[in-house]
């Protein structure tokens, strides 16, 4: 019922329907997201490996002929061992399937889904020491399986034992380094123990031997986030958008980096790129620092239209308003930043700063307004009194 898969270590399994499927590390990466390191039963375990078992246990033989070897007569008697322990598993007879499953791998020692099984099997008898013994014999009868190195590695260290789990994950990024998968694993694991110094030194070796992989790139992107390296952020970030020009996300994230560089410039260009891609990237926050850029850069019409588009769409709030006034007094608007001003005062009458920018809106106002009159020529020229004892000659005309 199962022989070796020609191109990996794992087991191949035809379905009964002509449908066919690897097993290594399947099971495997179920544990690794259930598993707990006290002895307690694993129910989720259970109920996730009860959802693979029945395909297998209704697999058919499969004939090789007269040409079988021992090492496909090893294959069928270890398969149709293991058959049998899946059957005593799906039974509720936890000791029998993990007879079975001893049988299984005496029969054929390089049956990985065996080894898996059985560390299954300890998972939910709540046997720890022997779930461990089972992950390292999987570990070291499987030395040329990335998936299975990994996969186990990372059970390890769930289970307390960092050092052999750590191991196992650096052979697997050795085994194939350009499945990047396993880099960005075992970097998780460095930033989940606060290594972000090694997490990004994996990822930086990784991203060395490929340059064209986005999924690793962002990743660093990500890290270099945490650790608010906000240039190597952006340096990642520029590359993951030349490999996905249309990724709006990404020219969002990298605007959003070099935004709190104050390069604003160059943060109100990658803004507008995302606009043009995909406006819903763009939340109500990455909009407010869009217009903020906008006005730092004196690109006050671009300023206006995005913060009057976030009134009309129920985003008024008091960072929108006050930039919002500044962007009209920018504009040599007093009147209108007065205006704003004071129906943001009446909804925030406490906040200081309103009351000031209220105040430099009005003071603006009234030295723009004499300036206006000055230009005014007027009709008729005033009538000038002459003080007795004194004579005063009239008020010459001025051009402004």
């Amino acid at each position: 019922r199962y022989v070796r898969a020609a191109s990996g270590s794992g087991v191949a399994i035809r379905i009964g329907f002509g449908a066919a499927a690897v097993l290594d590390g399947q099971v495997m990466t179920t544990l690794a997201k259930t598993w707990m390191p006290r002895r307690v039963l694993c129910g989720r375990v259970l109920a996730a490996a009860l959802t693979v078992f029945p395909l297998l246990a209704g697999c058919r033989s499969l004939s090789f002929g007269d040409q079988a070897d021992d090492a496909q007569v090893r294959a069928l008697e270890g398969g149709r061992q293991l058959d049998a322990a899946m059957l005593e598993y799906q039974s509720g007879d936890i000791e029998q399937a993990l007879e079975a499953t001893r049988r299984a791998r005496l029969a054929d020692p390089s049956l990985a889904g065996a080894y898996e099984l059985e560390a299954l099997l300890q998972a939910d008898l709540g046997n720890q020491d022997e779930y461990v013994a089972a992950l390292r014999e999987l570990i070291a009868s499987h030395p040329r399986s990335a998936q299975l190195q990994s996969a186990a590695g990372r059970m390890l260290i769930a289970a307390g034992r960092r050092s052999d789990g750590l191991k196992a994950m650096q052979r697997a990024v050795q085994l194939e380094p350009a499945e990047t998968v396993y880099a960005r694993d075992l970097a998780g694991v460095y930033l989940d123990a606060g290594d972000l110094t090694t997490a990004a030194a994996v990822l930086a070796a990784a991203q060395v031997k490929n340059p064209n992989d986005q999924a690793l790139a962002v990743s660093l992107a990500r890290l270099y986030e945490t650790a608010g390296d906000w240039q190597r952020a952006s340096v990642s970030y520029r590359l993951a958008t030349e490999l996905d020009p249309g990724n709006a996300v990404w020219l969002r994230q990298n605007a959003k980096c070099l935004y709190r560089l104050q390069q604003f410039r160059r943060a109100a260009e990658e803004y507008e790129r995302c606009l043009e891609t995909d406006i819903a990237a763009l939340s109500v926050r990455d909009r407010i620092e869009f217009s903020d850029a906008c006005l730092r850069c004196d690109d006050f019409d671009r300023a206006r239209w995005l913060l009057d588009q976030l009134v009309e769409q129920g985003a008024d709030t008091r960072e929108v308003a006050v930039l919002r006034g500044v962007c009209a007094l920018r504009r040599n608007a007093p009147a209108e930043a007065e205006r704003i001003f004071e129906r943001a005062m009446i909804r925030w009458p406490e906040d200081p700063s309103l009351a000031l920018l209220l105040d430099n809106s009005r003071q603006a106002q009234s030295r723009i307004l004499p300036t206006a009159a000055a230009v005014r020529v007027p009709e008729e020229p005033p009538v000038q009194a002459e003080p007795a004892g004194e004579w005063l000659p009239p008020i010459a005309r001025t051009q402004p």
